[in-house]
């Protein structure tokens, strides 16, 4: 379940900062390196530190996908971890993202920027985020094609209410069929065990 101060928290990172950046701001922040995987077919690259209270995830992924690095943050100290990466590396913030977004969307070409105006917004973002990004959306297949992927990532009812009916009536037939596909494997997800075999088995592997 996401709260504001467990988490999930996603801090979008800025361009330029890598691997190396993050790993100088863990030794600062006395993260300790838990586990790695290299980029695949199925994952992004990532790094996955644990914090000083030994429950709290920091991971970090160059993530090819929505073409982002970022953090995600998991556990009892997640606000305040968030809080401290946010004054070692820099950050790219909401209302940035969700300027850049409006920008994209009045020059015609949203799709880029939705990844970052959505997986940079905090619990008190959510909202706005979410209504912009469906209304950037509303006429540009290439975006509601980023738009059912992001939802996979974030798993917000206002998101999933959206490839839904993209799974109906969106225009374009590649559109249809992802927003099928991704609706019907959350439909599977949220089902008895017994029901969803093959289902789960077509959902993403340690999506962020």
């Amino acid at each position: 379940m996401e709260t504001p101060d467990t988490g999930p928290i996603r801090l979008v990172l800025a361009a330029g900062v890598d691997a190396e950046m993050v790993e100088d701001a863990a030794l600062d922040l006395e993260w300790l390196l838990a586990a790695h995987w290299p980029a695949s077919k199925k994952r992004p690259y990532e790094d996955q530190y644990v914090g000083i209270d030994e429950e709290t995830t920091i991971s970090y992924l160059d993530d090819d996908l929505v073409d982002l690095r970022y953090l995600v943050i998991r556990g009892p100290l997640a606000s305040a971890l968030a809080d401290a990466a946010s004054t070692m590396l820099p950050i790219r913030s909401a209302s940035d993202a969700l300027a850049d977004l409006e920008r994209s969307f009045a020059a015609g070409a949203p799709a880029s920027a939705l990844p970052a105006a959505l997986l940079s917004a905090r619990a008190d973002d959510r909202g706005a985020a979410a209504a912009l990004a469906i209304r950037a959306a509303a006429e540009d297949a290439d975006a509601q094609s980023v738009l059912v992927l992001l939802a996979t990532y974030l798993d917000w009812p206002e998101l999933w209410a959206e490839v839904r009916e993209l799974a109906e009536k969106a225009t374009d037939a590649d559109v249809r069929r992802e927003a099928a596909v991704a609706a019907g494997v959350f439909r599977g997800l949220n089902e008895p065990a017994s029901t969803t075999a093959e289902t789960a088995a077509e959902s993403r592997e340690g999506t962020p």
